[in-house]
C-alpha cells in the first residue's frame, strides 16, 4: 500500500515535471517571439526617427536658402530703391534749377 501510494506521488511529480517542463518551453517560445517583434519594432522606429530627421533637414534647407534669397531680394530692392530716389532727387534739381531759370527770365522781363 505504501509503495502504491508512492508510485501515485511518483508519478504526479513526473506529471507536474512534464507541465512545467513544456509551461516552459511555451514561455519561451514566446519570449522569443516577443524579443524578435520588440527588435522589429526598434528596427521601424530608428528607420522612422532617420527618415523624419532627413525631412527636417530638407525643410531646414529649404527654409535657408527662402532666408537667403528673401534677403538677396531684399538688398536688391533697397538698391533699386536708393537709384530710384537718386533719379528722383536729379529730377526734381532739374526742376528747381528751370524753375529758377524761368524766374531770373521773367524778373528779367519785368
Amino acid at each position: 500500500l505504501a509503495r502504491d501510494e508512492e508510485n501515485r506521488t511518483m508519478e504526479s511529480a513526473l506529471e507536474n515535471e512534464s507541465r512545467l517542463l513544456h509551461e516552459l518551453a511555451n514561455l519561451r517560445r514566446e519570449r522569443s517571439v516577443l524579443l524578435r517583434q520588440l527588435r522589429e519594432a526598434r528596427e521601424e522606429t530608428h528607420a522612422a526617427v532617420r527618415h523624419y530627421e532627413d525631412q527636417v533637414d530638407e525643410r531646414e534647407g529649404e527654409i535657408r536658402r527662402l532666408r537667403r534669397e528673401l534677403a538677396e531680394r531684399d538688398a536688391a530692392g533697397e538698391r533699386r530703391a536708393k537709384v530710384a530716389a537718386c533719379g528722383l532727387e536729379r529730377e526734381m534739381r532739374r526742376e528747381r534749377d528751370g524753375m529758377k531759370v524761368t524766374e531770373q527770365s521773367l524778373r528779367r522781363k519785368l
